[in-house]
């Protein structure tokens, strides 16, 4: 592996979630029928849903020859294959630790079944085979899109009561 390799969602899905968002909050603000009081702790739900679905899909793994780097708006971490010394997780991801940082994977990720294997291949000897042996999607995988479906249902609710 020559070139760095990049697994990271698409700028499409980005903006697609943005606008989305956007015209959801403009939606509601726009709405007479909602009080101003609910309306302000919808727009801040829908808010706080958004930080957290765009931190999901905005995080980005590059893997080289030398090391594994994991980034989002927040935070970046690198580790050099060598430096790894443990590597756990379940549901929430896949994360390598060393004697300091930890560096964790997002298994929204696109390719994220291709960067455990990756990481199998350059560190065979702390990857548990077992630990690792299916792939499966937990609850919190799906965190991002059930918080989406909650805040369509308490908008939904508050829209359409008859006041």
């Amino acid at each position: 592996m020559n070139e760095p390799r990049v697994y990271k969602n698409s700028p499409a899905t980005l903006l697609l979630i943005t606008v989305f968002f956007i015209i959801l909050i403009a939606s509601i603000m726009v709405s007479a029928v909602i009080d101003p009081i609910v309306m302000i702790l919808v727009c801040g739900f829908g808010l706080l849903s958004f930080l957290i679905v765009f931190l999901s899909v905005s995080s980005k793994v590059i893997i080289s020859d030398d090391e594994i780097t994991s980034q989002n708006i927040l935070s970046k971490r690198t580790l050099r294959w060598m430096e790894i010394i443990r590597v756990s997780g379940r549901v929430n991801g896949i994360k390598l630790h060393s004697e300091d940082t930890t560096v964790s994977i997002n298994p929204q990720l696109p390719g994220y079944e291709e960067v455990v294997e990756i990481i199998g291949q350059k560190r065979p000897d702390v990857f548990s085979a077992q630990e690792f042996s299916e792939f499966r999607r937990g609850f919190a995988s799906y965190f991002g899109f059930l918080l989406i479906l909650l805040v369509f249902a308490v908008i939904g609710f508050f829209l359409f009561q008859p006041w």
